[in-house]
C-alpha cells in the first residue's frame, strides 16, 4: 500500500499579554485585549478554512475568537485541549518570584539548578509539560486531515512544540523567547511514519506592538 503524504501548515499564537508580577502557571487568569491593531494584524496573516486548537484557559480560547472575530470569514469552532495548558507551578502560583526567594529561599535556588526538570512548587516540571504537549502534537501530524492549523497556547507549550520541531533537549526549548501575541509559524511534512519539519519563523511579533 502506497504511503500518505501530508503537509500541515502550523500558526501557533501566544495568549494576550497578562498584566501581573505573579506566578500564574494554570491559573485561569484574564489578558489584556486592549492592542486591538496588533490582533488584527495576526488575524489578516491568517488562512481561510484552517482549524483552531487552544488551550482550554480562557487567556487562550479568548484570544482565538477575538482573533476569528476579525476575519472575514465565518468563525470556525476551536478545540480545546487541558494537554496545551502551561505548566503548572504548584504553590508557587499567585507568588511572585521575590517573595518565593525571600521565603522558600532554599527550593527557589534548587529549582535554577535545572528548571527544565526540576518540579517548582510541587507542580509540573517543564519535562513533563513538554512530554504531554508533544504527545498531542503527535496525533495532530498523523490525522489526515486540517491542512492548516491555528494553536492559541501558552510560551511553554510553543517552546515544546518548536524543541520538538527542532529535536532541543528540553533544557535548550527554554531559551526560545515566545512573546504574548507572537506568531511561530512551522511547516510538518509527514509521509507514513516520518515527519521532517520547516521553521518558517519563530517569536514574530509584527509591526503593531505596545
Amino acid at each position: 500500500m502506497d504511503q500518505v503524504y501530508q503537509q500541515k501548515n502550523w500558526w501557533l499564537i501566544r495568549h494576550a499579554p497578562v498584566v501581573t508580577d505573579k506566578i500564574y502557571g494554570q491559573m485561569d487568569v484574564v489578558a489584556d485585549f486592549s492592542n486591538t491593531g496588533r490582533l488584527e494584524e495576526i488575524a489578516r496573516s491568517l488562512p481561510d478554512k484552517a482549524v483552531y486548537y487552544s488551550s482550554d484557559l480562557q487567556r487562550c480560547t479568548q484570544t482565538a475568537a477575538r482573533i476569528q472575530s476579525r476575519r472575514s470569514e465565518e468563525s470556525q469552532a476551536i478545540e480545546q485541549f487541558t494537554h496545551l495548558r502551561e505548566q503548572t507551578f504548584g504553590t508557587w502560583e499567585g507568588r511572585s518570584y521575590s517573595e518565593i526567594e525571600e521565603n522558600d529561599a532554599d527550593a527557589y535556588e534548587d529549582f535554577w539548578l535545572d528548571p527544565a526538570s526540576n518540579t517548582p512548587g510541587g507542580g509540573e516540571s517543564f519535562t513533563v509539560m513538554s512530554k504531554r504537549v508533544t504527545t498531542l502534537l503527535e496525533e495532530w501530524v498523523t490525522k489526515e486531515t486540517d491542512r492548516n492549523i491555528v494553536v492559541s497556547a501558552h510560551a511553554g507549550p510553543i517552546r515544546a512544540i518548536i524543541g520538538y520541531a527542532l529535536n532541543l533537549t528540553p533544557q535548550k526549548m527554554l531559551s526560545l523567547s515566545i512573546a504574548p501575541l507572537s506568531v511561530t509559524r512551522l511547516k510538518s511534512f509527514t509521509c507514513g511514519t516520518d515527519t521532517n519539519w520547516q521553521i518558517d519563523c519563530i517569536n514574530d511579533q509584527g509591526s503593531i506592538r505596545k
